[in-house]
């Protein structure tokens, strides 16, 4: 022990504390001993005595189990990819195809969870048909893929559902009902505008496409249509579209047509179109379905494309003025 206090000078010998300035005695260090050491020896910090006592475990922060209800958000995007796998469409609550996300519960409170199912659709989940963001007009997109891949994950905040395994801020996506048509057999897309004001957009009354309640069955459905929820994307047979049809598109004009089905995927169009709702112009047109979708392409346009919600139900996309369906088989 030494004599005196190194801080106030005071005689401490024997003592623990000071009686001049309170501090803590330390001990005096015995002076080292040289040896034959390696020059590259650990410094004495860092020594381990030998002993013959059994190693002392070190012990390490323990990072506590993520519950499978709240994964990592941080997951390989590219691994979320279904190319093949139907879409997420709306659907009736009553329907067979109506998505149950196995979730839900942990959803409702805020959590991340994976987009999962159980029911009829246990073993498949929610992905992406694409990794990358594609631009629609001022809108960033990525459309929905169901299948085997693995699920993306998602956060419900508000009435919006995120995808919570991008980035957040500009690349964040919402679900989206494709241009806000709350209809059975239209699709579900994630999107996202150029800023989070954009984004988040409730439509009138917080009914728009983009907000959605999840109900006690799992099912999810749109804010303005409690009747829906989402589900399985289904395709059509063309066969299913079989029939006389009329539509018309303000203020172009209107047409008259017939579908014939020429398989699955293909089918004819034969029609009379009145340009200004006047003119008649005869045409004739062979379609073709594009992959994954209940879209059906002109052979001799690419860009002339025919769409549906379901058998006979035409889906207008964003044309809202565009109106129309089957009036007879």
């Amino acid at each position: 022990m030494p004599n005196f206090c190194s801080n106030c000078g005071c005689k401490v010998q024997g003592l623990k504390y000071c009686p001049g300035c309170s501090q803590a005695i330390e001990p005096d260090l015995p002076t080292p001993t040289i040896s034959s050491a390696p020059p590259f020896s650990p410094p004495p910090a860092y020594a381990v005595p030998v002993s013959s006592a059994p190693p002392v475990p070190l012990t390490a922060t323990l990072v506590p189990e993520v519950p499978k209800s709240s994964p990592n958000p941080t997951v390989d995007i590219s691994s979320t990819v279904n190319r093949s796998g139907p879409p997420m469409v709306l659907v009736s609550r009553s329907s067979e195809h109506a998505l149950r996300f196995t979730h839900f519960n942990d959803l409702k409170s805020g959590r991340a969870v994976p987009a999962t199912f159980s029911g009829v659709h246990t073993g498949q989940s929610l992905g992406r048909k694409h990794p990358e963001q594609r631009r629609y007009e001022k809108w960033r997109y990525t459309e929905s893929a169901l299948g085997d891949s693995n699920p993306v994950i998602i956060r419900l905040d508000g009435s919006y559902i995120f995808l919570a395994d991008t980035s957040g801020g500009s690349n964040d996506l919402v679900f989206d009902v494709s241009f806000w048509n709350l209809k059975a057999g239209n699709t579900v897309n994630f999107v996202g505008g150029t800023h989070n004001s954009a984004t988040r957009v409730p439509g009138t009354g917080g009914n728009g496409g983009r907000c959605f309640v999840v109900n006690s069955d799992g099912t999810i459905s749109p804010s303005g249509a409690r009747l829906l929820c989402l589900g399985a994307g289904v395709e059509i047979d063309a066969e299913e579209l079989e029939g006389c049809y009329a539509c018309g598109c303000f203020p172009c004009g209107s047409a008259i047509f017939g579908i014939s089905p020429k398989g699955r995927d293909d089918y004819s169009e034969n029609g009379v179109f009145f340009w200004l709702f006047v003119a008649p112009i005869p045409y004739f047109k062979r379609r073709r379905r594009e992959k994954g979708t209940n879209t059906f392409v002109n052979r001799a346009d690419p860009n002339d494309r025919a769409a549906f919600y379901g058998p006979g139900a035409i889906n207008p996309g964003p044309l809202k003025a565009l109106w129309g369906g089957r009036i007879c088989k």
